[in-house]
């Protein structure tokens, strides 16, 4: 890449390459605001094309002379930024910079920014800026936008008599399609965490079952979603950013995650696994050494993929990320069926641990 080629630049480069070389050819311009949707479908099947080591597709990176580990690490996910931060560096802002502060930008803390000179004056404008913004923020939303939910003071609730491989239970009693029924909710946290005072992380929460039923179980939990279900839960795009600035790091003994299903995607269901991939590495950083992953996938999802997602769930953990490492790869796989046939959960069970 010439040196003096901007990430915004050699971005809309490629994206242009692939839209004049799909077939059949697409018009596209590459703008801040232009059509992210078309962007994103050419860059899912570009990246797919990458996986299965397909020449063609390494022969365009090597032809604009891209590194394959930067297309990957850092230009695709341009793609999927928002409008402000694709702004910004298509202006000339650093593009680690907005990289590490993808959490206040989808918090729309980014609005009226701009970012000039050097990559160190950049960082104090964007710190007092920040600053600014934040101290405008009410009371009331900064309460709603934080997602922690205490232990409940007393509870009803007993763990599971025995650990179990299946559970059943009633489609009926669920009020939403395609939930997580709190009986499963509260049989995992259960048996995974037995004793209470323990900390949950659910960043895909939906209406909070899981956050609901670890307080009654006596865990502090910290809920997301990108469109939250209950005024506890927090807003927060986990396929855009890591939870490393909204839960901190290492706080979490249990990391819950329930991706959405395929057809809820507007993505190519080919990227499915690859999402998964996504929802993963961005959520490692909340998790203490030796806690555990709860992937919930959908039966309809799995199906001639489950071993796929379950090597992506194994494989997922990056070794240079601060000497994080599996320890101990897939420790359990559970089922969750409705009695009615209506629905079935895979439910994979990994815990991961430092290096040393």
């Amino acid at each position: 890449m010439p040196r003096k080629q901007t990430a915004w630049k050699t971005y809309a480069d490629l994206v242009e390459l692939l839209a004049a070389e799909a077939h059949p050819p697409v018009t596209l311009k590459v703008i801040p605001d232009g059509d992210q949707v078309v962007e994103r479908r050419l860059l899912d099947g570009f990246s797919a094309a990458l996986r299965k080591k397909n020449p063609a597709a390494q022969q365009v990176l090597d032809r604009m002379g891209i590194a394959t580990t930067y297309y990957r690490q850092h230009l695709r996910g341009i793609g999927t930024w928002d409008i402000d931060r694709r702004r910004l560096l298509a202006n000339g802002a650093a593009l680690r910079l907005l990289e590490d502060h993808a959490a206040p930008a989808q918090a729309g803390l980014f609005e009226g920014l701009t970012l000039e000179g050097k990559v160190a004056e950049q960082k104090r404008q964007l710190a007092r800026h920040l600053m600014a913004r934040q101290r405008s923020i009410s009371a009331n939303r900064r309460k709603k936008a934080k997602g922690w939910l205490e232990p409940a003071l007393s509870s009803t609730v007993r763990p599971v008599a025995e650990p179990k491989a299946i559970w059943l239970f009633s489609s009926d009693e669920l009020a939403e399609p395609d939930m997580l029924h709190p009986l499963v909710a509260r049989s995992l946290l259960a048996q995974y965490l037995p004793a209470a005072g323990g900390v949950v992380v659910d960043p895909m929460a939906g209406s909070g079952v899981v956050g609901r039923e670890a307080s009654r179980l006596g865990h502090r939990s910290w809920s997301s979603d990108i469109r939250p279900g209950a005024d506890f839960v927090a807003v927060h795009d986990l396929e855009r950013g890591d939870l490393s600035e909204v839960t901190g790091e290492g706080v979490a003994d249990l990391l819950f995650l329930h991706p959405p299903l395929k057809r809820q995607l507007h993505h190519s269901p080919d990227t499915f696994e690859e999402l998964v991939g996504t929802y993963i590495d961005n959520s490692l950083v909340c998790l203490k050494e030796g806690g555990l992953m709860v992937l919930v996938v959908s039966s309809e999802d799995a199906a001639g993929a489950l071993q796929t997602v379950t090597q992506t769930l194994v494989d997922s953990v990056n070794p240079e990320r601060e000497g994080r490492v599996k320890q101990h790869g897939l420790t359990a796989h559970h089922l969750a069926v409705a009695r009615d046939g209506s629905q079935a959960w895979h439910i994979l069970v990994s815990r991961f641990g430092m290096a040393g």
